[in-house]
């Protein structure tokens, strides 16, 4: 998976480096108080994860 958030053209993926991934989620979860309900970011599935996911059924 991964994060990103919503904008006018749809969702778009965090323009940061993968070890910044989790820094910026608890960030925002803090943010939001582990809250967020609808709010901070979202996940993309990839198509890594969706083979992984096909498999796993």
């Amino acid at each position: 998976m991964v994060p990103g958030g919503l904008a006018e053209s749809g969702f778009e993926d965090w323009s940061l480096p993968i070890s910044a991934w989790v820094g910026r989620a608890m960030d925002e979860l803090d943010r939001f108080g582990w809250a967020p309900m609808g709010d901070g970011f979202w996940l993309r599935l990839t198509e890594l994860g969706r083979k992984a996911a096909e498999r796993s059924q």
